[in-house]
């Protein structure tokens, strides 16, 4: 897990992909945007779901064809365990996304959509800042989310 920007709202997002270079790859691409404090690797959907119960999350991506558990599957077990969690699912098959994912109501992106995705998690990222800030002024840390 890397962090910055240590006096701004964490926001951590999850990556998860079974593909060491992807996971690299979009984990350095998003912690480059505003808003994103610090960003968690998993190596497939089990990883994610496990690193779930350990971190509060704000944002993942999880690739669609993964290993022990797919994207669709991972997306289902956590938003039932963080509901408030914004999620979107990738593939290098994106017509194959669109019928898995069908119905779930989650962001689609095709590997090569890396522009729109980054644009979607700054957006995902800066909206959850601007929470976290507000609930910060309240002075309140037990606020459900």
């Amino acid at each position: 897990m890397s962090a910055r920007a240590a006096s701004s709202p964490a926001v951590r997002v999850l990556v998860a992909d079974d593909d060491e270079s992807q996971r690299i790859l979009y984990g350095s691409l998003v912690l480059g945007l505003p808003g994103v404090t610090s960003v968690v690797a998993a190596q497939d959907g089990v990883e994610a779901v496990r690193v779930a119960g350990t971190f509060a999350l704000h944002v993942a991506i999880l690739d669609l064809n993964m290993p022990r558990l797919d994207g669709v599957e991972a997306a289902l077990r956590l938003s039932a365990t963080q509901p408030s969690l914004r999620i979107a699912l990738h593939s290098s098959d994106p017509d194959e996304l669109r019928q898995r994912a069908h119905g779930l109501g989650l962001p689609l992106f095709g590997k090569l959509e890396v522009d729109r995705l980054a644009e979607w998690v700054e957006d995902e990222a800066m909206r959850w800042s601007a929470i976290l800030d507000a609930v910060s002024a309240c002075g309140s840390s037990r606020v459900a989310l």
